[in-house]
């Protein structure tokens, strides 16, 4: 069973807007022999929308589309260019009550996509501290959250997969992802490797559009993944399929688009060209989040 862990099919446009695109979505999960997909909500692509939404969008294949939630549920806004504001502090006791709320439903099996830009803090250690009252809440459920890494609007020092140390001490109960691995950066990469090997609840998700869309970003994405094979405490066991796939490239009609479209397909396919055994790929594409997800 093949699950894609990260996928955008609900955006804003500049209207303010919500688009809906799962059923779009779902056609592209045929052409590529994708049988399931979590539905995230990113913050980083003007897509902070309402958990119902979510909910209600993914009701079409309730077996195929798997919803998550994330903070800030408010009604959908404009995209905004990067910034430190609005601090989470402003709606902390309301986002609290309906993170909970969204949990206790059961009908989401996942919290993210999340992102420590999205705190208001100048220093990222002090983005972590923020996010601790939420991951009280999840550890009730012990549902898996899902941080973005690697790269973004702003600097690099937001996107630092070392910020989970204390977040993974804290709270061994809850499966963590990194999203994108730090991006698969030489320094970036090193710190995820050494976080899944010093904590049993640490996951890698290798959804990489950059490194999938040129030759020389796939030979550094092979790289990557045959270190993490053969590294102790890591291995497929803790590696994730993703492709990250937006509405862009859903409904797309510009070169960019169109070139991006295939990441899915096109990141099993180079998955498939390092050598692992039968095993290994499946753990990889879907196994290890079927565990996680309890599904």
């Amino acid at each position: 069973m093949i699950i894609d862990s990260e996928t955008h099919p609900i955006g804003i446009n500049n209207r303010g807007e919500v688009m809906n695109f799962c059923a779009k979505l779902l056609m592209y999960m045929d052409q590529r022999g994708v049988d399931a997909a979590c539905v995230l909500p990113a913050p980083v692509m003007g897509c902070n929308v309402a958990g119902r939404i979510i909910e209600q969008a993914t009701k079409i294949a309730p077996k195929r589309l798997i919803p998550w939630c994330r903070l800030f549920y408010r009604e959908p806004v404009l995209p905004n260019p990067w910034t430190l504001s609005p601090s989470l502090e402003e709606e902390k006791e309301r986002a609290l009550e309906e993170l909970e709320e969204m949990l206790k439903s059961g009908v989401f099996k996942g919290v993210g996509e999340l992102d420590f830009t999205e705190t208001g803090c100048e220093d990222p250690r002090d983005s972590v501290k923020m996010f601790y009252p939420f991951m009280d809440i999840v550890a009730k459920f012990k549902v898996p959250v899902h941080f973005h890494t690697g790269f973004g609007k702003g600097p690099w020092m937001y996107y630092d997969p070392m910020l989970f140390d204390t977040i993974a001490d804290r709270y061994p109960e809850i499966p963590l992802i990194i999203g994108h691995s730090g991006g698969m950066l030489p320094h970036f990469g090193e710190v995820c490797f050494a976080l899944a090997v010093r904590y049993d609840n640490v996951f890698l998700q290798v959804a990489n559009i950059d490194l999938i869309m040129c030759e020389s970003g796939r030979r550094l994405f092979k790289k990557f993944i045959r270190k993490a094979l053969k590294t102790f405490r890591v291995g497929a066991e803790k590696l994730i399929f993703g492709s990250d796939i937006r509405p862009s490239e859903l409904v797309g009609d510009t070169p960019e688009a169109r070139r991006r479209e295939g990441v899915a397909s096109m990141t099993i396919e180079v998955l498939k060209e390092v050598k692992m055994s039968e095993q290994e790929l499946l753990l990889i594409l879907g196994d290890n989040l079927k565990k996680l997800l309890k599904i």
